[in-house]
């Protein structure tokens, strides 16, 4: 019996975060992940697939850091992490992406655009 209410306590603690982790993903971002568990809240956007403000933000972004692209794929995650310090918003590129990130209450949220040439 006390295996049972453990492994219930478990499954409870695991759809808690896996909630909270769901909730900061649509505060932040405006849509729903198509990828929730207990660590990590996820979705990926094609250029075909966003709004027309997000494309126009993202070539000019794109634009200014001097990539000429005919496409892009963002990926949009928010994840736990064992890091303590906090920022706002930082852009860096790696190769070819552009990630964005923030970290806050344990949190990392992260924007990576691919471009696609």
């Amino acid at each position: 019996m006390l295996g049972l209410l453990e492994m219930a306590r478990e499954k409870l603690e695991i759809d808690r975060k896996r909630e909270e982790l769901r909730k900061a993903f649509i505060n932040t971002f405006g849509i729903e992940p198509k990828i929730v568990n207990a660590e990590r809240a996820e979705v990926e956007v094609r250029d075909d697939e966003a709004p027309e403000i997000i494309k126009r933000a993202v070539y000019d972004l794109l634009y200014d850091l001097g990539i000429e692209a005919v496409g892009f794929v963002i990926e949009l995650q928010v994840f736990r992490t064992i890091f303590d310090d906090e920022h706002d918003w930082k852009v860096s590129k790696c190769c070819n992406d552009v990630i964005i990130t923030k970290r806050k209450n344990g949190l990392c949220y992260d924007i990576t655009i691919s471009p696609r040439f």
